[in-house]
C-alpha cells in the first residue's frame, strides 16, 4: 500500500512506513502539536500540547533530539487529566526508536502506570519515567528517559546501558534537548491496493456432438438375366 499524506514533510511522514509496521498498518492523518510552530516563542510550554491534544483518544509522539536520536511513543488513551498527576493503564502502548529500528513494548500490558496525564508535563510514558518531555513545569525542549521501568529495553533490563541505547543519556539532566517534536492523531487503516485477479484462459466453447454419418444406401439389385431362347 502507499502512504498518502497531504501535509508538508516532517518527522512522522519521513518515517511513516516504519511506524505503520508497529501500528499494524495504521496511518496517522493529522497532527495536534508541531514544535515548528512553537519555536518562535521564548517559552515552549506543555500547556500548548495539552490544549491541542488532550481530546484525542490515542496519539503518537515523535521527536528528534539534539544528539541525533529519533525516538517517540504511542498511547492508546487520551492525555487528558483532571487537574493533577494521573497515571493510567494504556494496553497496546509502546515506545519506539527510529534510530535503532526497535519497538519498546510495555513490560506488563496492563500496567497501571503506562502513561501520565498531568498539566505540568508534556508527553510522559511510564512510571519512572521511561520517557518524559517537559517535566515538572519545564518547557518542551527538555526531558529525560529511564527505560526499563514500564517499557522494555533493547539493551539489558534497565539502567545506564538501556537509557543510553534509547535516548543517549542516563540522567535526569541530560545533555540533549528536543529539536523537533510532533504529536499525531486520527489513525486510519487504509486498505492495501490489490492487483486485479488473474483470469484463467478461456476454455473453448462446448460444441454439440457431430451427428452420426448416414449409412450408405443398400446396393441396387442386378436385373435378372434374360430368358434363354427355346431350342
Amino acid at each position: 500500500w502507499a502512504l498518502s499524506l497531504s501535509l508538508a514533510p516532517g518527522l512522522y511522514q519521513e518515517h511513516a512506513a516504519t511506524i505503520a509496521n508497529w501500528l499494524g498498518g495504521g496511518v496517522l492523518s493529522s497532527y495536534c502539536y508541531n514544535s515548528t510552530y512553537e519555536l518562535s516563542s521564548s517559552q515552549f510550554p506543555s500547556s500548548a500540547f495539552h490544549s491541542n491534544c488532550d481530546s484525542y483518544s490515542s496519539s503518537l509522539t515523535i521527536m528528534r533530539l539534539s544528539n541525533g536520536k529519533v525516538i517517540g511513543g504511542y498511547v492508546t488513551v487520551p492525555w487528558k487529566n483532571t487537574g493533577g498527576d494521573t497515571y493510567s493503564r494504556a494496553p497496546g502502548s509502546f515506545l519506539f526508536s527510529i534510530t535503532n529500528d526497535y519497538k519498546h513494548s510495555l513490560i506488563n500490558d496492563n500496567s497501571a502506570v503506562a502513561m501520565l496525564g498531568s498539566p505540568n508535563y508534556g508527553p510522559t510514558f511510564g512510571g519512572g519515567h521511561d520517557l518524559t518531555i517537559g517535566p515538572a513545569g519545564s518547557d518542551m525542549r527538555t526531558g529525560y528517559c529511564r527505560l526499563g521501568l514500564s517499557y522494555s529495553c533493547r539493551e539489558g533490563y534497565s539502567g545506564t546501558a538501556c537509557d543510553n541505547d534509547f535516548c543517549g543519556s542516563s540522567t535526569r539532566n541530560p545533555s540533549w534537548q528536543v529539536e523537533e517534536l510532533e504529536v499525531w492523531v486520527d489513525m486510519t487503516y487504509p486498505q492495501p491496493s490489490l492487483p486485479p485477479p488473474s483470469l484463467s484462459p478461456l476454455s473453448p466453447p462446448m460444441l454439440p456432438p457431430s451427428p452420426p454419418s448416414p449409412s450408405p444406401p443398400p446396393p441396387t439389385p442386378s436385373p435378372p438375366p434374360p430368358p434363354s431362347p427355346p431350342p
